[in-house]
């Protein structure tokens, strides 16, 4: 995304530094209504990887159909959840698995455990377990290693 591109940036110096040969991977930043649109609509892009909106894949899948078919790889912001039983060993470490899994990278990831689906017999006990852990979480600077929620990349 436009506002989150130096990963990637950065992912491309290590490949280049690793000695992956120029143009097997290449990272295109700018504006998604401009840059994603010229992406989708060219005829010599082969193929299209995107992770975000449905509304956004739509349009990808549409510039694929208005262009050269382009194979279009979508993961579209999914609704990763947490099971949990009662037979799990340890309910208490589920508990941080499951806080920890919405939490980590500040919940901005497409695969946060956005989702918590409990038993119906340990729910109650559970979800308190959930909220002990979700207590002790520090929010601060990301710089800090004892910091576990950081800062937001944007306000949406």
């Amino acid at each position: 995304p436009e506002i989150a591109s130096l990963t990637l940036l950065r992912l491309a110096e290590l490949a280049a530094e690793a000695g992956l040969p120029p143009g097997v991977l290449n990272v295109v930043t700018g504006r998604g209504a401009v840059t994603g649109e010229a992406l989708g609509l060219h005829m010599d892009v082969d193929a299209i990887a995107f992770t975000g909106s449905g509304p956004v894949g739509r349009r990808l899948l549409d510039y694929s159909s208005r262009s050269n078919l382009k194979r279009v790889f979508l993961e579209l912001g999914g609704k990763s959840p947490n099971i949990v039983f009662a037979d799990a060993p340890d309910l208490s470490q589920a508990a941080v698995v499951s806080a920890n899994g919405i939490f980590r990278n500040s919940g901005q990831v497409c695969v946060a455990g956005s989702r918590l689906l409990v038993q119906e017999g340990i729910a109650e006990a559970f979800i308190a377990k959930v909220k002990v852990r979700m207590s002790r979480l520090r929010v601060g600077s990301p710089l800090d290693k004892n910091t576990d929620i950081g800062p937001l990349v944007d306000r949406t």
